[in-house]
């Protein structure tokens, strides 16, 4: 995974291999699925930030957040729901999270 990031991002960047692959090998030892640290990765590549635990973390935050909104079920109009409906679905967002992370659902 380094080494195509590296490949891809590296040109006109100051990206340490050794610092991208340590990094790489922490987060994965941490439990993070791969293909949610390779999107991660290609954020920070297009944007040329470093590859830290910190930008990392800003990167995963940003992925999830636009992961959330996906949840948000639109309308044939394409208005959202509202109300009542909107609840629902929230919560039932919210059981399927938790029932994917292992939590109580």
């Amino acid at each position: 995974m380094s080494d195509a990031f590296l490949e891809r991002y590296k040109t006109g960047n100051t990206y340490g291999q050794r610092q991208v692959r340590k990094t790489i090998a922490d987060t994965l030892a941490n439990g993070t699925q791969p293909n949610e640290l390779w999107a991660a990765l290609e954020r920070l590549g297009a944007a040329s930030k470093p590859v830290t635990a910190g930008t990392l973390q800003f990167a995963f935050s940003e992925i999830r957040r636009v992961a959330q909104t996906a949840n948000v079920i639109a309308l044939p109009s394409g208005q959202h729901l509202t109300g009542t409906d909107a609840k629902v679905a929230g919560w039932m967002a919210i059981a399927e999270q938790l029932r994917q992370n292992g939590g109580p659902a």
